[in-house]
């Protein structure tokens, strides 16, 4: 009885230390988890035709917590079709939320104009790194393909750090596809997998990317 008490508690502590043992399958994790935090995120902007009869546009970014672009020009024809229906698609995503139009008055008086108004919502706020003044949208993460070596675990400036060799490839999110589409331009990345190195640190917690704790 005593044998098999002893064996089981073995074979307990040997796969409680084995979760935190250096393997392909736990290095991919710990990258993947540390991406996935961080995610594929871009300065993505609008362009947004002045409403006035001039011809020039201004960037307006996603993620900033209002968007307002005008409905139509001050002669009644339709502008920003293309900003306009990219914000839908971010709307029926979730990530902002169409307000009660507002009113544009010309400096002077006279001409006004209709605009329609986008919030910011909870969920779009979590697609959002950077402040306000230059806000990058996420897109997609990285995931890791393979796990080319690692090295054996070693002390260095008082942590156990080990070196990760590995191939990823940008997974971009549908929606991101069919907003950039939309605008009449292409996804900024290839699906090619891509050799990549990270340090990963062991901490009280577990494996982390040495990334993450920067």
């Amino acid at each position: 009885m005593m044998k098999k008490t002893a064996a089981a508690v073995a074979a307990l502590m040997l796969a409680a230390c084995s979760g935190d043992s250096p393997s392909n399958a736990l290095f991919e994790k710990t990258i993947n988890n540390y991406a996935k935090k961080e995610g594929v995120c871009l300065p993505l902007l609008l362009n947004v035709q002045d409403p006035w009869g001039v011809e020039s546009f201004t960037p307006v970014a996603l993620g900033s917590t209002t968007v307002k672009i005008a409905e139509k020009d001050s002669k009644g024809n339709r502008i920003n079709k293309t900003a306009l229906k990219q914000m839908e698609l971010l709307e029926d995503e979730g990530f902002y939320d169409k307000a009660e139009s507002e009113t544009l008055t010309k400096t002077g008086g006279g001409e006004k104009i209709r605009l329609s108004v986008y919030k910011l919502t909870r969920k779009g706020t979590e697609q959002v790194r950077g402040g306000e003044a230059e806000p990058r949208f996420c897109i997609g993460l990285q995931k890791v393909e393979k796990i080319n070596w690692y090295t054996e675990p070693a002390s260095s400036n008082g942590m156990t750090v080990a070196r990760v060799s590995y191939k990823a490839r940008m997974e971009p999110e549908k929606w991101a596809e069919k907003l950039i589409r939309a605008g009449g331009g292409n996804m900024p990345f290839d699906n090619k997998a891509a050799e990549q190195t990270a340090v990963l640190v062991k901490t009280s917690k577990g494996w982390k990317d040495m990334r993450e704790l920067n």
